[in-house]
């Protein structure tokens, strides 16, 4: 029996030490990311792009390093830990207004141009005939307003368009990305499951194994 395997005894099922001890330091290095990921916007602030840079570098390699335990780690509260990180990280990104790119407000200018029933790529935002669109909060963040048609191609705009009439505001467009990421993720998973069954084919075994324990009558630890 490896140590990676669970030790089942009687109809108890228990995860080994190095399970246990893989989720802890998992968990550790999850409290540590989700500190630098909360400082984020306030380093860029004060230290602008070398700030970022550097605290982005040092992100990725303990989310690498918490990659490789999630693999050692077992059971759902592994899964639960990484989801809900996820989600709180998103939802802390919504309190902030974008600072890496101002792209979103051109995403957003071209949804409302479009509800007003003028064709995004006829006219630049500065253009006088778009005029009566100009708000505080979008407008004034556009990047080549003054010389630079849209660049996205019709169905971006058809995206564009659909989302801002559920509001013309950065969150609503960063939430409809999010949820727009999480099922391309989905159907990359979906397509990539065979090839990953096909590359470990002790991968089957394991599986069956999990659901067979699954189906048993379970005491606590």
């Amino acid at each position: 029996m490896s140590s990676s395997q669970s030790i089942a005894i009687g109809d108890c099922k228990c995860a080994p030490p190095s399970s246990r001890s893989a989720l802890t330091k998992l968990v550790v290095i999850g409290g540590v990311i989700a500190e630098l990921i909360a400082a984020t916007p306030f380093v860029f602030r004060a230290g602008g792009d070398n700030a970022y840079i550097a605290v982005a570098v040092v992100t990725s390699i303990l989310t690498y390093a918490a990659a490789v335990l999630a693999g050692r780690a077992q059971g759902r509260p592994v899964l639960y830990f990484i989801v809900g990180l996820a989600i709180a990280f998103r939802g802390y990104a919504l309190f902030f207004e974008p600072f890496l790119s101002s792209d979103i407000y051109r995403y957003i200018w071209d949804g409302m141009v479009q509800a007003h029933g003028i064709n995004p790529y006829r006219f630049v935002p500065a253009d006088p005939a778009l005029a009566h669109l100009r708000d505080a909060a979008i407008y004034p963040n556009i990047n080549r307003a003054d010389y630079a048609l849209t660049i996205y191609p019709p169905v971006a705009q058809f995206f564009f368009f659909l989302v801002t009439r559920f509001g013309a505001s950065t969150v609503v467009m960063r939430i409809a990305f999010a949820r727009l990421r999480g099922y391309e993720r989905a159907a990359d998973a979906f397509v990539a499951a065979p090839y990953a069954a096909a590359a470990d084919p002790y991968r089957r075994l394991r599986v069956a194994s999990t659901a067979d324990l699954g189906n048993r009558q379970r005491r606590p630890c």
